[in-house]
């Protein structure tokens, strides 16, 4: 519902909106980034979902056989779609090059 200033009344949910974005902030201060700005090359990297307690290695799989990489999906513990919040490099993990690529 708008109230009168354009605001929007959060009711109830704007406690844990403000704790989740205040989360949100804390991780990227740590080094967490969108998902909009993960590698889209194979490259492994940690995710975190919501929902989720666990901190995942995730990488982008394409549909597309790579052409475009811009259809596809990211794939976590190697095995399940991920719809993931947050990511971060692994550690000492360095981008795939496209002659490794078959």
């Amino acid at each position: 519902m708008n109230r009168p200033d354009g605001s929007i009344h959060r009711g109830k949910s704007g406690a844990p909106i403000d704790a989740l974005f205040a989360a949100f902030n804390q991780l990227r201060t740590l080094g967490w980034r969108e998902m909009m700005y993960a590698p889209r090359d194979g490259t492994p990297v940690q995710i975190i979902e919501l929902g989720s307690t666990g901190i995942h290695e995730a990488c982008w799989m394409s549909f597309d056989h790579g052409s475009l990489n811009i259809c596809g999906s990211f794939f976590a513990d190697g095995d399940y779609p991920s719809r993931p919040a947050l990511w971060r490099p692994i550690p000492n993990t360095k981008p795939r090059q496209l002659e490794e690529f078959p």
